[in-house]
């Protein structure tokens, strides 16, 4: 069975990230048209990107918290040719949840119902709609953290599932114009904006990374990695330019020497021209990535190093995301010490 076990960690725990929220207050129908799904979001809910890159949508009930006691997330995966069935009894022994086979349906495909003890976190309860459609299974939670939660916003749940309208997904290619409503902070340094078919992975004070997946078929056509770099010494990146290329270069089997120039709209920002890296994948198979980097110098010692990492397949247009990485380093904007753009 392809699902791993770390694909249902994911599933099933929340990673929270600094992205941009808004509140509806009076709900219609929303499409998310590269993960293939609609549906009407609870009134007054606020929304935001949780961590992972197949998650559709996360929302928290009432006013914005940081620690809400209930919440509604939607998450799609790739199924791998396994039924309904086999994946429900999959989660049900790998999470100890309980299956409710009974659940009908949901966007006019059967769906089965399990309630999962979560631990660890602000919620204790997560009860599961599992919907199988055109290979891809969809996820539609409510997550609470007390009883009187949990009665609430399973109700919530149920009156959102109701509403599920599944359609082919779009390729992200088609969608790579409409970016989020509010930017996302780089380590208090900057902020920065893309698209809104963009999801974060992972989020500490010295990494984040973020991607986009195709879902026509399941695999990522854009990696997004920022890393906060220490250099010793309190040098400038123009300093050590020439090692630290030549170190990138080897250490990333790069094909070409980084060829380096400076931004005229951010003196501080280092943008080096496209080249490709070339690696062996599982199984010994080829893989070859088109890489741009851009480096910030912040200051003695310090370094934000920006990549941005396409795959070279016959479904991926490099060029589409090499332009949509210049798009979204144009969006960066340096913060002041207050925390101000400047």
């Amino acid at each position: 069975m392809r699902i791993s076990c770390a694909f249902v960690f994911v599933i099933f725990t929340f990673c929270s990230v600094s992205l941009p929220a808004q509140t509806a207050d009076s709900p219609a129908a929303v499409a998310f048209p590269t993960f293939g799904v609609s549906f009407v979001p609870p009134a007054h809910a606020t929304y935001s990107v949780p961590g992972s890159p197949g998650h559709v949508a996360y929302y928290t009930l009432g006013a914005e918290s940081s620690a809400p006691d209930a919440a509604l997330r939607v998450v799609v995966g790739m199924a791998h040719d396994q039924t309904l069935d086999a994946l429900a009894g999959m989660f049900v022994a790998k999470l100890q949840a309980t299956l409710d086979p009974a659940a009908g349906m949901v966007g006019g495909e059967k769906a089965r119902k399990i309630t999962q003890p979560l631990k660890g976190g602000a919620f204790t309860r997560s009860l599961t709609y599992l919907v199988l459609h055109d290979g891809r299974l969809y996820m539609f939670s409510a997550l609470s953290g007390n009883a009187a939660a949990s009665q609430a916003v399973e109700g919530v749940l149920a009156d959102l599932v109701a509403t599920v309208h599944f359609a082919p997904p779009d390729s992200p290619a088609k969608h790579l114009d409409t970016f989020f409503a509010k930017p996302f902070m780089l380590f208090n340094y900057a902020t920065m904006n893309g698209p809104d078919c963009l999801r974060p992975s992972i989020n500490t004070p010295e990494r984040l990374a973020m991607g986009i997946t195709d879902f026509t078929h399941g695999d990522p056509v854009l990696l997004v990695e920022i890393d906060r770099l220490t250099i010793p010494d309190g040098s400038r990146f123009s300093d050590i330019r020439a090692k630290f290329s030549a170190k990138l270069k080897d250490k990333m089997h790069l094909d070409a020497d980084l060829k380096w120039e400076t931004s005229q709209r951010l003196p501080r920002l280092y943008i080096a021209e496209p080249v490709k890296s070339r690696s062996q994948g599982a199984g010994g198979t080829a893989v070859s990535t088109v890489e741009c980097y851009y480096i910030l110098d912040m200051g003695p010692g310090e370094l934000v190093q920006i990549l941005f990492s396409i795959p070279e397949r016959p479904d991926v247009n490099a060029q589409t995301y090499v332009d949509l990485s210049d798009k979204m380093i144009e969006s960066l904007q340096l913060l002041g010490a207050a925390g101000t753009a400047k």
